[in-house]
């Protein structure tokens, strides 16, 4: 009997096979049970050597350095529109304002202190149907008559400070404020006197391109494969994975709770298949579908897909640092999911990851 080493969502529950993996991360990659049934059909796994540490310390201080040297208004697009919502917006109206405007985050604005107080995003509207479903998974409060104020109220946010950055702090600090905090965006906000002025949304992918097209100098370390540096998560078995038939439900449930940003969808052979991301939730939105979570994440998928046209972010262990970068800005996501030549899932790499993984010692620089 094969045991596939990857945890994966059942339609009631979710299922661990196999023994977890203990201790320090491996620096060998190593191939799964499943693959090794194949024999001779499957060709060795590299064995990937880390790279020299003088080479990780020049490049990590090259990174950083030129994150201290440039400024958060220098990514500042020449022109365009900030989306901002009403406190007294319903919920409903601002869930499918960020899907008809391809959003998936706005500030609010409260206009009686004249202050925001708040970031609406994709991970508010899975806590709001999280909320609000019973046991059955069924929606039965009408959205469209709580206004995102009295929510925020009924979660005890209402007084929360929203975290933003000013436009003349470094990279460095954007960056450090996007890992302290664990966030995906900050506002840049203009303080006034009598109230705020919101300039632009900041995000790694965005400080990604322009490091890609300012560095003068390539640093050494992006012609090291994630392999031999091993960023991300690089075990299969340590990925939560789901399948067609699995109810959005428990993948919400499990985004929510594990603080996941997206699952990869696989067969019944550990193939990649698709990815469900928080985001995928808005366009239930926009087809008034939120209502019953029981519909799965194949469903979930055919309606995205009828929005726009999405193929599966993808890149493998062999590929250097510099690949990876590129095919994060191109493909405007923010995470690649790491495949071998069988398109079996072997890991996740973020952006979040990226950058943690140049930042996490400052005593280098």
């Amino acid at each position: 009997m094969v045991t596939q080493r990857v945890k994966q969502l059942s339609p009631d529950h979710v299922e661990v096979n196999g023994e977890q993996s203990a201790g320090t991360r491996k620096r060998v990659f190593l191939s799964t049970e499943a693959e090794k049934v194949h024999g001779s059909d499957v060709k060795p796994k590299p064995v990937f050597q880390f790279p020299p540490i003088e080479d990780l310390r020049e490049s990590r201080r090259d990174i950083t350095r030129f994150l201290k040297n440039h400024f958060v208004h220098q990514l500042m697009p020449m022109s365009g529109t900030s989306v901002i919502f009403d406190s007294e917006l319903t919920i409903s109206d601002a869930f499918h304002s960020l899907q008809e405007q391809q959003l998936v985050a706005a500030p609010i604005w409260d206009s009686a202190s004249r202050r925001l107080i708040g970031m609406l995003t994709v991970t508010t509207f899975i806590e709001v149907l999280l909320h609000y479903s019973n046991d059955k998974n069924i929606i039965a409060v009408d959205l469209g008559s709580q206004t995102i104020k009295q929510w925020l109220e009924t979660i005890g946010r209402s007084k929360e400070a929203l975290i933003t950055l000013d436009p003349d702090a470094t990279l460095y600090t954007a960056c450090d404020q996007l890992q302290k905090f664990r966030l995906h965006r900050l506002p840049i906000v203009e303080e006034r006197s009598d109230d705020q002025c919101v300039l632009f949304i900041i995000e790694h992918l965005k400080i990604l391109r322009f490091l890609l097209m300012q560095l003068e100098t390539q640093p050494s370390i992006l012609n090291y494969s994630l392999g031999e540096l091993q960023i991300g998560t690089c075990l299969p078995e340590k990925i939560f994975t789901c399948q067609m038939h699995t109810p959005l439900a428990v993948v919400l449930r499990l985004q929510h709770q594990r603080n996941i940003t997206a699952i990869p969808v696989v067969d019944s052979d550990g193939r990649v298949l698709d990815l469900l991301c928080r985001s995928d939730t808005l366009h239930i939105a926009r087809e008034g579908l939120y209502r019953d979570l029981n519909i799965t994440v194949g469903q979930t998928l055919e309606i995205r897909q009828m929005a726009l046209a999405y193929k599966v972010p993808t890149c493998q262990m062999t590929d250097n640092l510099l690949v990876v970068f590129e095919k994060l800005a191109v493909s405007h996501t923010h995470r690649l999911i790491v495949v071998d030549a069988e398109h079996r899932l072997q890991g996740i790499v973020s952006l979040a990851d990226l950058f943690r993984f140049f930042l996490s010692d400052a005593t280098i620089v």
